[in-house]
């Protein structure tokens, strides 16, 4: 478990560094996580780390992390204040569930935690493409 941790600590600590210069909301998979809400936790914690502090002029990033595993799809995310006027952590994942469906394990205005469980490990998780229009 101890090289779990530190693959997602790690894997968590390199998207902190990639999206430091974003302002808005950005999904990301941590693969390294494998569908653990622990190691998915890790991962945010280490990313938020890497951030930094806010100026009076600068927004940071809103961020949902994603993992999967055989039976289990786990999502945390984290939505900073300055954000809040936009969507809470928790009005995110309600949006993003209402969409596959899953249970909220926490929710608040900066962080939120839900999991999606399917019985039947041979069939992927199947996401909504929201880039698909109607015609």
């Amino acid at each position: 478990m101890a090289s779990e941790q530190a693959a997602a600590v790690e894997e968590g600590r390199e998207q902190g560094k990639e999206i430091a210069s974003q302002k808005d909301f950005m999904t990301i998979s941590i693969e390294s996580a494998t569908g653990s809400m622990d190691l998915l936790e890790s991962a945010m914690a280490a990313a938020n780390e890497m951030l930094p502090s806010r100026a009076d002029d600068d927004k940071r990033a809103g961020k949902m992390f994603i993992s999967h595993g055989p039976n289990t799809l786990c999502l945390i995310c984290h939505v900073p204040e300055e954000h809040h006027t936009t969507a809470t952590a928790e009005d995110w994942m309600k949006a993003v569930l209402s969409g596959i469906g899953g249970e909220m394990i926490s929710a608040g205005a900066t962080e939120a935690k839900a999991e999606v469980s399917r019985g039947d490990a041979s069939q992927p998780f199947l996401l909504p493409d929201g880039s698909k229009k109607d015609k």
